[in-house]
């Protein structure tokens, strides 16, 4: 698959130069730090008819606006895309210098961001945006891997690369090394800076909007288990050998409790910040969990327990009637986290890739040929069939 590079004349040299980090060459205008799942590769993403046509996002049909409530600090209505940089409260996204050039299918976040709350679905071919079919290509980038200026060279360089869309990870290990502190969602090397608007900010939500200034849309990936080269996969070490007990990624309360708090506070971050796509914001989906696969192991995992619908059984009552219960398996755990998703953010489109998938969830496609995933619908056997097809990662 090739990745076209679009016209440059849309940005001057000298202007690109300007924006290189300082003492960084002609020759070599990677910036160092802000890459993909490698570090060093773009990812590329591709939802639609097939692999190999093209790209796309989805998720599960969104309720209409009139049945989701109200939505706060929405962004301001106006005809003019350049003029919704404000939310109600103070700055919120602000066109950048450099841009995403959308054409047909192939939309920037400024086709829709700025017009107020987008209405977005899918079917078995691609996400639709506002009524319009989307095609999107996408590179993972990790902020936590970057300073504030790396990062933004960087979404530069995505942006003159063809892309219109970037993966990021939330890394929990960074954002919560210890147990006994708060969730802290800046990045390493917070810039100095009086400005009193967000133009220091470095944080998640920073990271975020910068994409969406240059029209960049978001595909968001929660984990908490993300891989990425991360020892424990970006889950922090005292989640990982704290709790004896602890099971993770499994089918375990001490887990489940511990994701749950996680997610939940990640969810809530992203919704404060007003980032998701029916906000008016750039994330138009989300991944919960990661390449789920392998087996359980009741003897030493202190599995829960589920009754004969495949229901995970409330603690209290796991010892009664232990003979109608059996333990849950790698996919009730699966459903659970899906279910978990749905109940925190029911508006957003939620994947889940490369293994087992949950029902309201899409399964994509992590690897270096799609050929026989199509051909099999997928894992879950629904790819082109009531879901599009999606390649989160290329890894050829």
């Amino acid at each position: 698959m090739r990745v076209m590079r679009p016209p440059d004349d849309h940005v001057a040299y000298d202007e690109r130069r300007q924006l290189l980090p300082k003492g960084q060459s002609q020759v070599d205008k990677r910036p160092q730090g802000a890459y993909l799942s490698h570090e060093t590769k773009l990812v590329a993403l591709v939802i639609a008819g097939t692999l190999l046509a093209g790209l796309v996002c989805l998720g599960p049909f969104i309720r209409p606006l009139s049945e989701r409530g109200s939505v706060s600090q929405v962004l301001l209505a106006s005809p003019n895309p350049s003029d919704h940089t404000l939310c109600r409260d103070g700055l919120c996204f602000r066109p950048g210098k450099i841009q995403v050039l959308p054409t047909g299918n192939f939309p920037s976040f400024w086709t829709y961001g700025g017009s107020g709350p987008m209405n977005v679905t899918y079917d078995s071919r691609s996400i639709v945006i506002n009524g319009e079919r989307a095609l999107f290509l996408s590179g993972s980038m990790h902020p936590v891997r970057a300073t504030k200026a790396t990062w933004e060279a960087a979404l530069d360089e995505a942006v003159r690369h063809g892309l219109n869309m970037v993966t990021i990870y939330v890394i929990w290990q960074i954002h919560q090394p210890f147990p006994d502190r708060d969730i802290d969602w800046s990045l390493p090397g917070q810039p100095e800076c009086e400005s009193p608007e967000r133009d220091c900010e470095w944080n998640l939500a920073g990271s975020i909007r910068s994409a969406a200034n240059r029209g960049l849309f978001v595909h968001i990936r929660v984990g908490p288990y993300v891989c990425a080269e991360y020892d424990y996969g970006g889950i922090p070490r005292w989640v990982a050998l704290g709790d004896p007990e602890i099971a993770m990624r499994r089918p375990n309360k001490a887990w489940m409790e511990r994701m749950r708090v996680f997610v939940t506070e990640t969810v809530a971050y992203l919704t404060i910040n007003n980032l998701w796509a029916y906000q008016g914001g750039p994330i138009v989906m989300a991944q919960i969990e990661n390449e789920l696969g392998g087996d359980v192991d009741a003897s030493t995992e202190h599995l829960v327990k589920v009754n004969s619908e495949h229901r995970i059984v409330d603690g209290k009552l796991q010892n009664k009637g232990a003979s109608e219960l059996g333990n849950a398996t790698l996919q009730d755990y699966a459903d659970w986290c899906g279910s978990l998703a749905a109940s925190l953010a029911p508006e957003v489109i939620w994947t889940m890739c490369n293994g087992l998938s949950a029902k309201n969830t899409i399964s994509t496609f992590n690897g270096d040929s799609g050929v026989s995933w199509l051909e099999n619908h997928g894992n879950s056997g629904r790819i082109q069939i009531d879901q599009p097809a999606i390649w989160t990662e290329d890894e050829g």
